[in-house]
């Protein structure tokens, strides 16, 4: 171990240089402090005084602009992976392989966000790497992120979702085929199987443009139009959806392209008046009681001290495209 006594980029301090390798080996923010601070004592990095410690660590901030949390390095991979995701999906491959990003509000700084930006070498979702992520403010700012890279050409339509809605933790946007398609069409998607069909109960809203959503304007318009669901559609563009995590958001977009798919397929084979699932029974669906009540559940969700985890698909993909990072 070589210490130094400068950073090697500017907007860092020593302790963020000799910590990197550490964080992206998903070190929790604990270790990472009591390692770093062992190495400091062991090379004379670092005095006695705590607050100059913390600073050398790069545990306050840098500067307003430059500043990076440890959570933010903590979610990237997170961030990257829920991008890979929505390649793996089909949801941005062959001409929309670098179309489409997702976000995540951090969970420490709630007026920031990490994105998916633009500027790579390989700017693919599916070659998308941790270190890759950018961090942008409610304003769409660009607070932090790699050499070169900017941030995702829509950010504000990220940022507007967020500034709006409290509640929302991650948003993602991309072009799936048959949603650009229906809404191109001019047709309302209806519930056509169990899958998404909350997302599709009523109506959804529509953006009528096409155009890439750039400024506050635009930004905020997308925004306030998806007041009350979950998914807002771009004619001719794509779709935005939101969630209370990563995975909520992405199996949102995956649910919302498969409803798409079966109406035009329906579409296709009966014209514009074919049928539906009724809201009957979407309600049948809606006011059933827990499983957990029911007789022969009732042992052994209990032994599973609950209903037992049944988001297989989100951790499939997800082990499938993060076997490299």
């Amino acid at each position: 171990m070589v210490f130094q006594n400068y950073a090697v980029w500017p907007h860092m301090t020593v302790g963020v240089d000799v910590g990197f390798p550490l964080r992206m080996q998903g070190r929790s923010k604990k270790k990472l402090q009591m390692v770093l601070s062992t190495l400091c004592r062991r090379g004379a990095a670092c005095d006695a005084d705590p607050a100059a410690a913390r600073r050398t660590l790069g545990t306050e901030e840098v500067s307003q602009k430059s500043r990076m949390t440890t959570t933010a390095v903590d979610v990237k991979r997170d961030v990257a992976i829920a991008n890979r995701v929505l390649w793996a999906l089909g949801l941005c491959t062959g001409v929309t392989a670098s179309l489409g990003h997702a976000s995540l509000r951090l969970p420490d700084r709630p007026d920031r966000f990490l994105v998916k930006g633009r500027g790579y070498k390989v700017d693919a979702l599916a070659a998308m790497r941790p270190e890759e992520m950018v961090t942008c403010d409610l304003d769409g700012n660009l607070v932090d992120g790699p050499p070169g890279a900017t941030q995702c050409f829509e950010v504000k339509m990220h940022s507007w979702m967020y500034k709006l809605y409290p509640e929302v933790q991650s948003v993602v946007h991309v072009h799936p085929r048959y949603t650009v398609l229906m809404s191109t069409l001019g047709q309302t998607l209806k519930p056509m199987c169990q899958e998404g069909i909350e997302l599709v109960a009523r109506p959804l809203p529509v953006y009528p443009h096409a155009k890439t959503v750039v400024n506050d304007t635009e930004g905020e318009e997308v925004g306030r139009l998806i007041s009350g669901f979950k998914a807002v559609l771009l004619q001719g563009h794509g779709a935005t959806t939101t969630g209370a995590n990563l995975e909520e958001a992405v199996l949102n977009m995956l649910q919302l392209e498969e409803q798409a798919k079966m109406n035009y397929q329906a579409l296709s084979a009966l014209g514009p008046d074919y049928p539906s699932l009724p809201l009957e029974y979407i309600d049948e669906m809606r006011n059933r009681p827990p499983m957990g009540e029911l007789p022969h559940f009732k042992e052994a969700f209990a032994r599973a001290k609950g209903q037992p985890r049944v988001g297989g698909v989100w951790q499939y993909y997800t082990a499938q495209v993060a076997q490299d990072i």
